[in-house]
């Protein structure tokens, strides 16, 4: 969705991206599984856009906050850290740490 509220078209995001930070694996999985079928559906027949592998357009004017691959590896690591340093496999952190871990 835009600032505004409306559903942009081919735009596909599961899990926390689509949900925020809820939920189980298996939820997540399952959305992750209808996203890519509807995606399968969306594309059937039609000729799919070229993608320059920068960000996509309709975040480009957004206001929001695009996370890379590079920034989520940074983030995993992170908390793959803390975790190990309260004996966990990982401590989560929430959006607002995130955004400051990133700068």
């Amino acid at each position: 969705m835009d600032s505004e509220g409306n559903v942009l078209e081919r735009f596909y995001t599961s899990g926390w991206a689509a949900n925020g930070a809820k939920g189980v694996l298996a939820t997540t999985m399952m959305d992750a599984y209808a996203v890519a079928e509807r995606l399968l559906e969306d594309s059937i027949g039609q000729e799919l856009p070229s993608y320059d592998g920068g960000e996509p357009p309709e975040l480009r004017s957004s206001d929001k906050r695009m996370i890379s691959y590079e920034d989520w590896k940074r983030i995993d690591e992170e908390e793959i850290r803390r975790g190990q340093a309260c004996g966990k496999e990982r401590e989560r952190m929430k959006w607002p740490e995130v955004v400051n871990f990133l700068g």
